[in-house]
């Protein structure tokens, strides 16, 4: 039996390793929420780590399992420290990965009842949940898909199909269809445009405030100049919130403009989406419920493993006719209100039973201790830009909306400071004791972080201050 697949499936051998899998993820998560001396990212040379995992895969291995599981461990980034503040990538919670390996043993689809009714019922009830929080009506609908770039693109081929005046899914593009867009939109909004074939030209920028909002009192100048060059916008994109600076843009203005001028809104809520669930911060989502359309990330402000992004429509039959095909063997009727079948409504033909893992942890511990967290981290995000505004030292770029901050230290020795911030950012990743991004935000480079740990804490905010002092007098 030593070649035979069947020896995979056998119940104790997956016990076995899984217990194995299970004690030491316990034992990191324990190391990291006590700040043991664990390096956030432990950087090594791309041909090292190649070199390091590059084995003869047509032959079974003779190292212990647990010897692959802390190899990945090791050489990786690691969201769930608490000195860990980069990327708008969460730190999960644990039970929701417990839930991915329910699936993946399981293996069901998502796309098709018959193949996992759980799991179907499941996403219903999670996308209910987020239509009923964005204050959608009866009619609306929306389904589950992976990640916000599926999700944008989803959107706003939802919204060609609804109001270009002729079915592109059949037909093919016409015209010169373009969605006017923030200057500060994710780079995704832009990619959709171009894979629904509109090019460059069917992107119509906004501009921007000083606190990079959507400056609304340009929108009627944008719309007209575009339509002088022969331009039909279909819809308008508004960021809630923007990815560099974490800024969300006036949605009842943006709602008001499209109701005047017959046009889509769609609000990319990727990542500010979670504030929902925040009785203190759900005021920066206002006149969500007047959008068309609406994507929103599990996987950043509501602590889920990637990928988990909800799609939802304020009218949920314009969800079924974007993608209306026919496949004799899908036994689905063409227009049937079907809440259960998926195919007609996403990209994925195949997709996993993503919802899964959103019940289980609402159903465990309930969506208000995540609101309590998501409450709790923009408090911190805030009171680490009071810290950052009493120095001498450091400036912000501008004050935070949510946990998103971009701020940059001020050398003393006349060193040209975007060029000094790079290299700062640098010397932290080989330091390892914290992990930060940078941005540029309008030709000027700010080092950046997302706060996304529940366990981070304003004493670790301040050692990264010192830690970045501690740099910058080295340099």
């Amino acid at each position: 039996m030593e070649n035979d697949i069947k020896k995979a499936y056998q119940p104790n051998e997956f016990r076995q390793k899984g217990h194995q899998l299970v004690d030491i993820l316990a034992d990191y998560l324990e190391r990291s929420q006590n700040r043991q001396d664990i390096p956030i990212s432990a950087l090594i040379p791309p041909e090292e780590m190649f070199a390091e995992l590059n084995v003869d895969l047509s032959r079974a291995s003779t190292d212990p399992i647990e010897v692959l599981y802390k190899t990945l461990l090791e050489h990786t980034t690691h969201l769930q420290h608490p000195r860990y503040v980069g990327h708008q990538v969460s730190s999960p919670i644990p039970l929701s990965g417990l839930s991915e390996m329910l699936t993946g043993v399981l293996n069901g689809s998502g796309s098709m009842y018959e193949m996992s009714a759980s799991g179907a019922a499941m996403d219903k009830i999670v996308v209910g949940f987020l239509l009923q929080k964005c204050g959608f009506g009866e009619s609306a609908n929306g389904i589950l898909t992976s990640g916000g770039s599926l999700g944008n693109l989803t959107a706003l081929l939802a919204a060609r199909q609804a109001m270009s005046g002729f079915d592109a899914w059949e037909e093919g593009v016409e015209g010169n269809l373009a969605v006017m867009v923030s200057n500060e939109s994710h780079y995704s909004v832009s990619r959709a445009v171009k894979i629904m074939g509109l090019g460059e030209k069917g992107m119509v920028k906004i501009p921007t405030q000083d606190d990079f909002r959507v400056d609304t009192s340009k929108l009627e100048i944008t719309y007209q100049e575009a339509l002088k060059q022969g331009k039909k916008i279909i819809a308008v994109v508004g960021n809630a919130c923007s990815t560099s600076t974490g800024s969300f843009d006036d949605l009842e203005a943006l709602a008001d403009f499209c109701k005047k001028h017959g046009l889509w809104l769609h609000i990319d809520a990727a990542h500010g989406g979670g504030l929902l669930l925040s009785d203190k911060y759900k005021h920066l989502l206002k006149g969500i419920e007047k959008a068309d359309s609406v994507v929103i990330d599990f996987h950043k402000m509501m602590l889920f493993p990637s990928l988990v992004t909800a799609v939802l429509f304020q009218n949920g039959q314009t969800s079924m006719k974007s993608f209306t095909q026919k496949a004799d063997y899908l036994a689905v009727k063409e227009g049937a209100d079907n809440w259960f079948d998926f195919l007609n409504r996403t990209i994925e033909c195949t997709r996993p039973m993503m919802g899964v893992r959103v019940y289980t942890v609402l159903r465990t511990y309930g969506s208000q201790a995540i609101g309590n967290y998501v409450t709790d981290i923009i408090d911190l995000t805030k009171q680490f830009a009071q810290r950052i505004e009493a120095s001498n030292d450091f400036e912000i770029a501008i004050q935070p909306s949510c946990n998103i901050l971009c701020f940059r230290y001020l050398p003393s020795n006349g060193e040209d400071i975007n060029a000094f911030n790079a290299k700062l950012r640098l010397k932290m990743l080989e330091d390892g004791r914290f992990y930060i991004v940078q941005t540029t935000i309008r030709g000027q480079i700010y080092l950046r972080v997302s706060l996304m740990n529940p366990f981070t804490t304003i004493e670790d905010l301040e050692e990264l201050l010192e830690k970045l002092r501690e740099l910058g007098c080295r340099m």
